[in-house]
């Protein structure tokens, strides 16, 4: 292996790792879902009715999230799991209830309206996520810089959506560091 992009944590003894960018997670749902919500800004009791839906895949599961935000009235409920983020985006798209999930997968969704944001007055989280490792005497290799430089720019180009949806729906982010969202998992 010359270069590979890892989602999630790691320690990669041997290997020079390269953050290339974080994930974002909020929860969404189509406008249609959200329409049937309880109308209350309390977020707990918005949640009280209303399906849940994720991925066992995530690192940010709907557990983390609730903690995060203060949220105990919905925390032990098992959300619908579906294997697959593609999957789990498409039902939340089919008014079938709220998924949480990554806005950087949800892009395309949330930029043509069909998914938006249910608590845009509650950060988004933001944590280190995708990180592009390689053995360490190949770190400084052209092919390996190149590629480097071109995934550079394809995330300012992917920030650069990501703030337009912040800008247009009143989006705000906190970035955690990972040990602190998921200590569980940061052994």
């Amino acid at each position: 292996m010359e270069l590979d992009i890892r989602y999630g944590p790691g320690r990669w003894p041997g290997y020079h790792a390269h953050t290339v960018f974080h994930d974002r997670v909020l929860p969404l749902c189509s406008p249609e879902y959200l329409s049937t919500l309880s109308p209350d800004d309390d977020p707990g009791a918005r949640l009280a009715g209303a399906r849940l839906i994720g991925t066992p895949r995530a690192l940010c599961q709907w557990d983390h999230w609730l903690g995060y935000q203060d949220i105990d009235t919905v925390i032990g409920r098992m959300p619908v799991l579906l294997d697959r983020s593609s999957m789990a985006l498409q039902l939340a798209v089919d008014h079938a209830g709220i998924v949480l999930d990554s806005l950087s997968l949800a892009l395309p969704e949330i930029a043509e309206g069909r998914l938006v944001p249910v608590f845009p007055q509650l950060p988004v989280l933001c944590f280190e996520a995708y990180t592009a490792i390689c053995p360490t005497r190949y770190h400084k290799r052209r092919s390996v810089q190149l590629f480097l430089d071109w995934m550079a720019q394809q995330v300012a180009d992917h920030e650069a959506d990501i703030a337009a949806i912040y800008r247009r729906d009143g989006l705000h982010e906190v970035t955690l560091d990972f040990a602190t969202l998921f200590p569980e998992k940061s052994g």
